[in-house]
């Protein structure tokens, strides 16, 4: 690294480096850096005729121009996203008429400049509404290009600033700029440039004292008087928005043949491009410079202008605005107008209106409308209900989105989610407003045999004003790791399906699919300008996107196995990359080339390397292995500087101090150790942990780090002693990601158990526990300024928490999945699941009864007695439980036992004789009341077939009366059992492999069973004959008979169900498909005619059994795991793999 004869050389594991200075250093030179934390130069920022960024191969030899000795001894700083990211060709292909960065222009002083072709935060504070693109791959969907004309800039009324945020306004909406307007747009700009206005001063300042009005203007441009109150007019118009000519009809109170005149005279002037559409319709835009000279020399009249507009769509106010039809403008941009016109009251009632929301969804995008909530939110500051109803909005918009075909949907779940939520005394008039529209809705539904919604009844849908901000869905697999952007307006997510997703954190849209990748991602980074993200997969690539428009520009391939590991140089040189075939590989993005390949000492069959970390000066590299070493590298020459041992297993994660002198790392040896990189000896071993470490994270300051432990809990350590400060408690499983607020007020840990909890770093205590989740949480965020985390899940969710907000959570649903449900119609519901406990709620409108405690372990099974006054809840070690619904008092136990755990179980009516089935294949008859074994019906370890099953048993059914037992075997056969004597009546054989399960009908007397062999057989129970074969060629999960045992619901494996009627011997509309996810639970009404399915897919689906029709549909934020109909109370009731449980109103079903 150094001179070889350095006197203060020092040795790092044998290999000779120089000791480090301060990276602030006023000595450290502009050029390569020669000592592990020098700062390297920071690229300058080239323009297109400059040549473009330097390459890493420049970097590493010094003859990049970037140091070629313009600007001294100083680093040039990067200033530019195109700078770093030149050489790459964001544009590849012809195909793109518009600079998406520049455009050159005419200032109003008539001397030219570079201003941004589509104006962002950065440049203008302006924001764009999309018009609907599709994300995939960054391009516009055929929805945006038939509606790019749609699309319109979002500003406020006088000022043009942006009404989604002051600095930038968000990567979906300056996307949409680019991509919702490119076909549009290519006619009306290749009519001419810009035309050079009459000497004025800045058009923000331009008709104050500069004298800058509009007759100088029009005069300047040399228009006749008499056409300067139709251009003033057209300062009402937003930037960069095209307008139809029909709408200057409305403007100018003209005749089409004016308004042709009038457009030829002014686009001869420059002031505005017209073109004629393939559709037949002219429209025009007017140019930029001379539409914001506009805005500021008719502000004071713009209020006047846009009344004007709108009360000509609306025929003077006689046509209510939800009425006007989509012109491709008016429906996009009459927030604008209504803004400007100062009617912030009307437009409160457009976004207060679902159905408004349905169509301008349709013609502007989720950006469309969450800028209109914004435009009013800025001029009416303090309306908190409007708040909680674009929260409502945006936690429902993309499940409504996913269910076009559902009428109604986006009104009930935003009505849903606001019924717990503090509403004004106005609010709750308009909520009940709602729940009258919503049965409206299902009237004229049922009408046009079209699936209506089933409104929940209580507020179980997750609720606006709570912590949970956002859900992103869109992902097809495991979430596995999330990245924020230096803007901190967006995140990336990588997820096990091999996509990366960019999403809009203000608007909580998908902005881009980063695809190619041919299995799960493994790792993520972002340049330091947020202008490129390198994905890394089990694939064994690294791929290269820009994030304008997600275009892939490089892929890196040459490991021989899954990368595990990914760091990228900040200014987007070179990217490093580690891998389970023992190599680590520097990559120069400029060519796609591996530089250098590390071999470390880890094999790839002991695993080889497992992650990476670049230091903070770019210069060095550190390996974690699987051989318990951690291997130092120089990235410029590719020289191993040594390793550092000292760990006892796999080293999983490794960071660099910010002083670039120390590294940390952490291993599953449950110890992390402090390293001194000048010498290579450890400093510190941070010990504690009771189990192997997950990663771990170093303050921005460098004064704290964070350790993740399978053992549950997080610890926060002091690096200059090496000592504990505070051990994080809490978390019920093992911890999988921390994250430290920038603010450096709280660290966020996730965790395994489904939740991710927030700490106060003085105190150590629990801020906050974020829930909402289902399944294990991989990774969490905390954005910039501390007030938002973002959470990935196995759900397949990205989660956004707002810790500004309170907690909601109910004390009265489960933790957990919820496992079985019981009901007697019309009187009680009971649910049980992973905490425990059942729970009681009352059947006819979902009050919670009381909490039904005792159990050890997780409740699997619950069943009423037929009166409904009493319920038995059974648990997998044994236990047995009798309650007295009314009471809730525990009537009597059967305690638990150790050893072998209860498989199936099921009770008589009466709740007085019960079958149990134990997974060593013992099977017993109990007597409840007595808390007795009654008959052995086979033994642990009996595989005498002439007695009882050769194999093990897989389920055991009961008929109502407690007379008979079924068990089910892998042997492939059925028996029917006397319960009281323990005599097999009968041998059920006819499957060909094992039987997995079945039902009962006790008024049909019918049994049916299903097997491994893809089909379902249905027998006599008294004679055991069988009276039907039903071959279907898919795997079946699971079958329920209507209590008149003629009708028959199988569900599949392919997410399908199946209706036999078995008088008739056919199936209904054949195979039901709707679910995207497996189905979980079937249940007929009580006279058959309908049948209630429910799916992981978060649905569930009334079906009619006649027609096989979709006659009912909720959508709900987890997977429904249970269900029940009650014809009773005429509701639905669903659990949930969160613990949740819905009541639905199905009164309007039929």
């Amino acid at each position: 690294m150094g001179a070889a004869g350095s006197k203060s050389q020092l040795q790092v594991g044998g290999v000779a480096c120089q000791p480090c200075q301060p990276v602030s250093s006023p000595e450290t030179s502009p050029g390569r850096p020669s000592t592990l934390d020098q700062q390297a130069p920071e690229p300058a920022s080239f323009t297109e005729e400059e040549g473009g960024a330097e390459s890493f191969q420049e970097w590493c030899s010094g003859r990049s121009s970037a140091r070629s000795g313009r600007g001294g001894d100083t680093p040039r700083t990067h200033t530019s996203n195109s700078g770093s990211t030149a050489w790459m060709d964001l544009r590849p292909s012809a195909d793109t008429p518009l600079n998406a960065r520049r455009s050159q222009s005419r200032s109003l002083d008539g001397t030219a400049k570079v201003t941004p072709a589509v104006q962002d935060g950065n440049a203008a504070g302006v924001a764009v509404a999309s018009g609907g693109a599709a994300p995939a791959g960054g391009r516009p969907s055929a929805q945006s290009h038939r509606s790019s004309l749609r699309s319109s800039m979002v500003m406020s009324e006088h000022s043009g600033q942006s009404v989604a945020g002051s600095v930038r306004s968000s990567f979906a909406l300056e996307r949409a700029s680019l991509e919702a307007y490119r076909a549009s747009l290519d006619a009306l700009q290749a009519g001419g440039s810009s035309r050079v206005l009459p000497a004025a001063t800045n058009p923000s300042t331009a008709g104050a004292a500069t004298g800058f009005d509009l007759h100088r203007l029009v005069a300047g441009l040399g228009l006749p008087l008499d056409m300067r109150e139709r251009v003033a007019r057209l300062a009402v118009i937003p930037a960069q928005t095209p307008v139809p000519a029909s709408l200057l009809c409305l403007l100018w109170q003209c005749t089409e043949a004016d308004v042709a005149t009038t457009l030829s005279a002014l686009a001869a002037k420059a002031l505005l491009n017209v073109a004629k559409l393939p559709d037949g319709r002219v429209w025009c835009l007017p140019q930029q410079e001379q539409l914001a000279a506009l805005h500021a020399a008719c502000r004071d009249r713009a209020p006047r202008d846009n009344a004007r507009l709108l009360d000509g769509y609306t025929s003077g106010g006689l046509l209510p605005l939800a009425a006007v039809g989509d012109d491709g403008y008016f429906v996009q941009n009459v927030g604008h107008h209504l803004v400007g016109a100062g009617r912030l009251d009307q437009l409160r009632g457009l976004l207060l209106d679902p159905g408004w929301l349905v169509v301008k969804l349709g013609a502007a995008g989720v950006a469309g409308v969450v800028a209109d909530f914004r435009r009013y939110l800025l001029g009416a500051t303090g309306d908190r209900d409007m708040k909680l109803v674009l929260e409502s909005f945006q936690m429902s918009v993309a499940q409504a989105l996913a269910h076009p075909h559902i009428p109604g949907l986006l009104r009930l779940l935003m009505a849903g989610r606001l019924m717990a939520a503090p509403l004004s005394p106005q609010m709750q008039e308009w909520l009940a407003a709602q729940q009258v529209a919503i049965r409206r809705d299902g009237q004229l539904a049922r009408q046009n045999g079209v699936p209506l919604c089933l409104p929940p009844t209580t507020p179980s849908l997750d609720q606006a004003g709570g912590l949970q901000r956002l859900v992103l869905r869109g992902h097809k697999a495991p979430v596995t790791h999330v990245l924020l952007t230096p803007s901190g307006t967006d995140v990336v997510t990588g997820s096990s399906d091999g996509t990366a997703r960019m999403w809009d954190l203000e608007i909580g849209d998908c902005v881009l699919v980063l695809e190619g990748h041919a299995g799960p991602i493994t790792g993520m980074a972002i340049t330091d300008d947020g202008s490129l993200v390198v994905t890394a997969s089990e694939d064994g690539t690294a791929r290269a996107f820009e994030t304008e428009r997600g275009q892939c520009l490089r892929v890196l391939a040459g490991h021989s196995a899954k990368v595990t590991g990914l760091a990228i140089d900040p200014w987007g040189r070179f990217v490093l990359t580690s891998s389970v075939d023992g190599t680590a590989k520097v990559w120069d993005l400029s060519s796609a080339r591996a530089i250098h390949t590390f071999v470390s000492g880890a094999t790839q069959e002991q695993g080889g390397v497992l992650c990476v970390a670049l230091s903070p000066c770019t210069r060095f590299a550190i390996l974690g292995c699987a051989n318990s070493q951690a291997e130092m590298y120089d990235v410029i020459s590719g020289q191993r500087m040594g390793f550092m041992a000292g760990h006892a297993n796999w080293i999983v994660d490794v960071k660099f101090f910010p002083d670039g002198k120390r590294a940390v790392t952490a291993s599953h040896d449950g110890t992390a150790r402090i390293w001194n990189l000048n010498n290579g000896t450890c400093k510190h071993v941070l010990e504690g942990h009771k189990a192997r470490l997950n990663t771990v994270a170093i303050g921005d300051d460098g004064q704290l780090v964070v350790t993740a432990s399978d053992d549950g809990t997080a610890r926060l350590w002091d690096p200059s002693t090496g000592a504990c400060k505070k051990v994080l408690q809490g978390h019920t499983s093992w911890v999988t990601q921390v994250s430290l607020s920038p603010s450096h007020d709280k660290v966020v840990t996730s965790s395994a158990d489904g939740t991710a909890i927030a700490y106060s770093l003085d105190t150590g205590d629990v801020i906050c526990v974020l829930e909402g989740h289902s399944s294990g949480l991989n990774g969490v965020a905390v954005t910039r300024k501390g007030r938002f985390a973002v959470t990935a899940s196995e759900d397949m969710t990205v989660r956004v928490f707002d810790f500004n907000a309170h907690s909601q959570h109910c004390p009265r649903w489960h933790v957990g999945l919820i496992h079985c449900l019981a009901a007697r119609n019309g009187v009680a519901v009971a649910t049980a699941g992973d905490d425990c406990v059942a729970r009681l709620w009352d059947a006819r409108c979902g009050e919670f009864r009381g909490v039904l405690g005792g159990h050890r372990t997780a409740i699997r099974w619950a069943a009423f007695s037929a009166d409904g006054r009493r319920l038995a809840t059974v648990s997998p070690d044994r236990m047995v439980k009798v309650w007295n619904v009314e009471t809730t008092e525990c009537l009597s136990t059967m305690p638990g036992h150790p050893g072998s755990r209860v498989k199936s179980f099921a009770v008589c009516s009466e709740l007085r004789f019960a079958v149990m089935a134990l997974f060593d294949s013992t099977v017993t008859v109990w007597d409840l009341a007595k808390g007795e074994p009654l008959v052995v019906l086979q033994r642990w370890g009996e595989r005498d077939a002439s007695r009882g099953h050769s194999s093990a048993v897989n389920q055991v059914l009961m008929t109502a009366d407690g007379k008979r037992v079924v068990t089910m075997s892998k042997d492939a056969t059925s028996r029917i059992w006397d319960a009281k004597t323990g005599e097999c009546l009968h041998v059920l054989q006819g499957h060909s492999d094992g039987v997995l399960g079945g039902c009962i009908s006790d008024v049909g007397r019918l049994l049916a069973t299903h097997s491994y062999d893809n089909s379902v057989r249905l027998w006599a129970l008294d004679t055991g004959q069988c009276v039907r074969v039903l071959p279907l060629g898919v795997a079946v999960t699971r079958l329920a008979l209507s209590l008149d045992g003629w009708k028959l619901a199988v569900a599949l494996a392919n997410n399908g169900v199946m209706l036999v009627d078995l008088e008739r011997g056919t199936a209904p509309g054949g195979l039901w498909q709707g679910h995207s996810a497996a189905v979980t639970g079937l249940s007929f009404s009580e006279s058959g005619g309908h049948l209630l399915t429910c799916s992981l897919d978060c649905t569930a689906r009334l079906w009619s059994t006649a027609t096989g029709a979709t006659e009912g549909f909720f959508l709900g934020d987890s997977g429904l795991t249970c269900c029940h109909f009650d014809g009773v109370a005429r509701n639905v009731v669903l659990g949930t793999d969160r613990g949740v449980v819905h009541f639905l109103d199905a009164s309007a079903v039929q």
